[in-house]
């Protein structure tokens, strides 16, 4: 079902023609929010060449416990990579990519009672993906964008940043997580760039 469902979008996207916007994106810089399927969400910025969009996506986040005594969680996730331009029509396209994912933060940790303690350490997480993503150009300036595909997370040996779930399934530290084409939404992970 999922798959027909993605194929039924890519096709959308492809084969629907509407006024000309143009989809080039050759020398064109863009800035906006991307979610890649491997972890990393936040400000993406872009850079175009020929058919290639070089990204590089970067987003924290920072907990903080109603107990003063225990310090606060601060994360860090990046990612760098390209998407290829396969397909284009007039307000839309197809890419094929890659890319490399980064994560460091703090960590709390925890006694045999599972009670956090006041004391943080720093763990950092590599992974990486093979991302299919499908571009809508609603106008000349403005994409939408969903990706899917195969992510590959490795687990840090004593803690995780960026999760990889199935089920009840999840990754563990020191452990290795390849989810493909299983993502938690059906239209995978929406993002939206302005160009100029």
């Amino acid at each position: 079902m999922a798959i027909r469902f993605y194929l039924l979008m890519i096709l959308a996207c492809v084969a629907v023609p509407m006024a000309a916007q143009g989809t080039g994106i050759d020398r064109k810089v863009g800035v906006g929010y991307a979610h890649g399927i491997g972890g990393p969400m936040g400000l993406s910025m872009n850079y175009g060449l020929g058919s290639l969009a070089i990204e590089a996506i970067v987003g924290m986040s920072r907990f903080s416990y109603a107990d003063e005594l225990i310090e606060p969680r601060i994360s860090f996730a990046t990612g760098l990579g390209g998407h290829f331009h396969l397909l284009s029509s007039r307000q839309g396209a197809l890419s094929i990519g890659a890319r490399f994912n980064l994560a460091t933060g703090s960590v709390s940790s925890t006694d045999n009672s599972g009670t956090l303690s006041a004391s943080t350490r720093e763990v950092t997480q590599v992974g990486f993906d093979l991302p299919m993503r499908v571009y809508w150009f609603p106008t000349h300036n403005i994409s939408i964008h969903t990706e899917f595909g195969i992510a590959v997370f490795m687990g840090a040996d004593d803690a995780t940043l960026i999760d990889a779930k199935d089920g009840a399934t999840e990754l563990m530290p020191g452990g290795l997580a390849i989810v493909a084409f299983r993502h938690s939404t059906p239209i995978g992970q929406l993002g939206l760039t302005y160009w100029w």
